[in-house]
């Protein structure tokens, strides 16, 4: 078994005793009983020496990167304690990617600024993320479906139609674009015509981005964690197969079809 294979993806508690304990996110090796439910303890740590310990260690809620190191009763997938090394903080990870993100995305942001006066109640951070994510998935869908300057054209007519009168107008041009889930997605959000607005200035914004640096979008799977890779699509998150794991992990190329919108590409890091 490699390093890579002892990969586990722990969430973790701080309890008031001190101890710090940890269950999988999923166990990417289950035993022929079920998936491993047992509790995971970082290997070597002890809460009476917690002050020597010279690295960072897990605080509640967060998602580490680990190694593992041993299981004290490997017979029984429920019993006993998965040891374990710290290797990265993927929360940490994850909030530094989301920052790397909004600095990329900054046209849709910047476009989406009336939107969030619009409906602040509603849409908490985390959801202005998505819907920016799901923004750029459509507008890139368009781009590669009909080249930037057809796409650009459709979402021009953003001003002067309704959200179903745009839909029939993209489904002219590409009964495939009509059912990218973004459009299901900006229905739901608000009826109110001015939020549609934003959506679609933000998916112009960044149309003409990739027209101004030349950069034809490709559908890439990204990875994310845990065997997952997030549809360029629609953002659902796909999981490849063990067997397909290990190949991606040895450099082979992957082809995926994400179950939600069906949109096919390649698994990538």
């Amino acid at each position: 078994m490699t390093q890579f294979d002892k990969s586990l993806d722990v969430t973790f508690r701080r309890q008031a005793t001190g101890e710090i304990i940890g269950n999988l996110v999923s166990d990417p090796r289950p035993t022929p009983h079920g998936d491993r439910t047992k509790i995971v303890l970082i290997y070597g740590y002890k809460k009476e020496a917690a002050e020597k310990w010279e690295k960072s260690l897990p605080q509640t809620g967060e998602i580490w990167k680990c190694e593992e190191m041993r299981d004290t009763k490997s017979g029984d997938p429920h019993s006993g304690a998965l040891l374990v090394r710290l290797v990265e903080n993927l929360s940490l990870k994850l909030e530094q990617d989301k920052a790397r993100r909004r600095v990329v995305l900054a046209p849709i942001y910047h476009a989406l600024e009336d939107l969030s006066r619009l409906i602040e109640e509603q849409l908490a951070r985390e959801s202005l993320d998505s819907l920016a994510q799901t923004l750029r998935a459509l507008a890139e869908d368009a781009a590669i479906r009909l080249g930037f300057t057809e796409a650009i054209k459709v979402f021009l007519h953003a001003s002067g139609n309704t959200l179903p009168e745009l839909r029939s107008l993209a489904k002219e041009k590409d009964p495939a674009l009509a059912t990218h889930p973004a459009w299901r997605i900006i229905e739901d959000l608000s009826q109110n015509g001015r939020v549609h607005k934003c959506c679609f200035e933000a998916v112009l914004a960044w149309l003409a981005k990739l027209r101004e640096t030349g950069e034809m979008p490709t559908r890439k799977f990204v990875f994310s964690y845990d065997r997952f890779f997030q549809c360029p699509g629609c953002s659902a998150k796909v999981r490849l197969k063990p067997t397909e794991w290990d190949d991606f992990t040895s450099g082979k190329e992957i082809s995926m079809e994400c179950p939600v919108c069906n949109t096919a590409g390649v698994a990538t890091k």
